[in-house]
């Protein structure tokens, strides 16, 4: 997937943006390659804003209010809309000292666990910051592609499909959907110009291809 990823944003000419932004839900296998993919398309990693989406964020402060004894279950709710106002409006740094209030007891090493999420991700967390300079907070908009690229197009009743002719159609769709249509085209029709003007990255562009 961060092959292809790579491909294209080479193809586009993405190291010469004036920023990347990487947005993403927290699986650490999505993270662990970001800065390979950076790498590899010749960006400067300074250039680069890092966002965990917001809502998955939320999953993890409302599983912390889940592991705190004693408390209610209003009284949890309290606390979760609390700390996502906080976060929200880019005070993170209250959100975690109220988590760390919470790291006694039984359930201690469970909010712990919820708290070293947060610490780890301190840099992608500014909310109000990334929503003033008009950044997306949450993947939801890639998530829901899944749905409008590829299940209105690649599934439904009687439809079979060998994975290649899948794989290439899928490729035209989003293409097409992308607004990069021609441009497409003409790549496929004149490729060794394409080749020949990404030649730093002809082999990963090859492989994807």
């Amino acid at each position: 997937i961060f092959r292809i990823l790579a491909a294209v944003l080479i193809s586009i000419g993405a190291a010469d943006a004036s920023e990347l932004i990487v947005v993403g839900d927290g699986a650490e296998w999505i993270w662990d390659r970001v800065p390979g993919l950076i790498e590899k398309v010749g960006f400067d990693a300074k250039r680069v804003t890092e966002v965990l989406d917001f809502y998955h964020a939320c999953e993890h402060l409302h599983e912390i209010a889940t592991h705190v004894r004693g408390w209610t279950e209003g009284q949890k709710k309290a606390w979760f809309h609390r700390m996502r106002h906080l976060m929200r409006h880019d005070k993170v740094d209250k959100v975690l000292d109220d988590t760390r209030r919470l790291c006694v007891g039984r359930n201690a090493k469970h909010i712990r666990r919820g708290l070293t999420y947060f610490e780890s991700r301190r840099h992608r967390l500014a909310y109000a910051a990334f929503k003033k300079r008009g950044i997306p907070l949450g993947s939801g908009a890639v998530e829901s592609a899944v749905r409008r690229v590829v299940n209105l197009r690649l599934k439904g009743n009687g439809i079979f499909w060998t994975e290649s002719n899948a794989e290439g159609v899928l490729h035209l769709r989003a293409q097409f959907l992308a607004g990069r249509w021609h441009e497409f085209v003409r790549c496929v029709l004149d490729h060794e110009v394409f080749w020949s003007t990404h030649s730093g990255s002809t082999s990963e562009l090859r492989k994807a291809a």
